[in-house]
């Protein structure tokens, strides 16, 4: 693996270690638990002011911004799964290995507060661009690379043997429309990816946070939907997915304010048994899958930015126990 290279966040750390936070001088606060600024008139506007709204501003300290608190342990299943092997829980991975000399390099290095160069990336900058905030092992982006040579794949993730993992093992299948970073995902979302520039964005089973003191660092909130409806193209699309239903609850509640949401209860039909690692292992103990597909709306910016600052936060309380996603005052 590339431990040394750098990601959206900087140098990717040593096996075994969390990556250490970024500098201060990078950014302000942290959007997720600051107000929702004025709305801007213009759209040229909405990439600033976006990044007032979400994780990542100027001279933010950044405390939080790893994906877990230093005294978490990370799950058993977060470190990508076995490294040699070509399945997660017996469901094999897609595409073939192909011969040593036909591999490609499938890492990336995204600079922090800079937008993706993707010509540099992909040796082209006119195909449509698929971008997974959290990516874990891969999994979905490697069938989707495989399915979609026409589609440029992009997936950063926080847990370094994860993302190396999924580096080598796009590497192996000799795809070239599929890179791995490093890094934060929504620290590429509001700065790495310009508005209108993305024709999808996948966020699969992102942290729910049980402990009340750490809600804030929950990714879905008004400023992830506002920067997502900006950097979507008109006919985008957006794609979300958990296993806790009480923030399936909130996405159904928020998300339909700014996007036009469609449920989809069954399985995804590319992945029957599952695109990603965390919904086998949510699928095998038995655990809901909640799943739906998005687009903006086409609504002028300054609206959107109103309708974000009056969206609730989601300071729900996480645990199962009390969820249903269906129940009056879910949120």
């Amino acid at each position: 693996g590339p431990p040394g290279r750098e990601g959206v966040g900087g140098p990717a750390p040593p096996p075994g270690r969390r990556p250490a936070r970024a500098g201060a001088e990078h950014v302000a606060r942290d959007p997720r638990q600051a107000d929702l600024p004025p709305a801007a008139p213009t759209r040229p506007a909405l990439e600033g002011r976006a990044r007032e709204v979400a994780p990542g501003g100027p001279g933010d300290p950044r405390e939080d911004r790893l994906v877990r608190a230093p005294d978490e342990a990370l799950p058993a299943d977060d470190d990508g799964g076995d490294p040699g092997s070509e399945a997660d829980l017996g469901v094999p991975f897609a595409g073939e290995v192909v011969a040593p000399e036909r591999r490609t390099d499938c890492w990336a290095t995204l600079r922090f507060g800079e937008p993706v160069d993707w010509r540099a990336l992909f040796g082209r900058d006119d195909a449509p661009r698929v971008v997974d905030l959290g990516c874990g092992n891969g999994r979905y982006l490697l069938s989707s690379a495989v399915a979609r040579p026409t589609h440029d794949h992009l997936g950063v993730d926080l847990v370094p043997p994860a993302v190396r993992h999924a580096a080598r093992r796009a590497g192996e299948r000799g795809l070239a429309n599929l890179r791995f970073a490093w890094g934060d995902g929504v620290e590429l979302l509001f700065h790495g990816l310009l508005p209108g520039g993305v024709a999808e964005l996948h966020v699969y089973h992102p942290q729910p946070y049980y402990d009340a003191s750490r809600v804030g660092r929950r990714m879905l909130g008004p400023g992830f939907f506002l920067r997502a409806w900006e950097v979507l193209r008109p006919d985008g699309l957006l794609v979300l997915q958990t296993d806790n239903p009480r923030y399936w609850s909130y996405v159904r509640a928020v998300a339909p304010r700014l996007f036009r949401l469609r449920e989809h209860p069954a399985p995804w039909p590319d992945a029957p048994a599952g695109r990603t690692r965390r919904e086998l292992v949510a699928r095998s103990q038995g655990l809901p899958i909640f799943r739906a597909l998005a687009r903006p709306r086409a609504i002028n910016p300054a609206r959107a930015a109103k309708v974000a600052r009056h969206m609730p936060r989601p300071t729900f309380d996480a645990r199962r126990e009390r969820a249903d996603p269906g129940a009056p005052g879910s949120l």
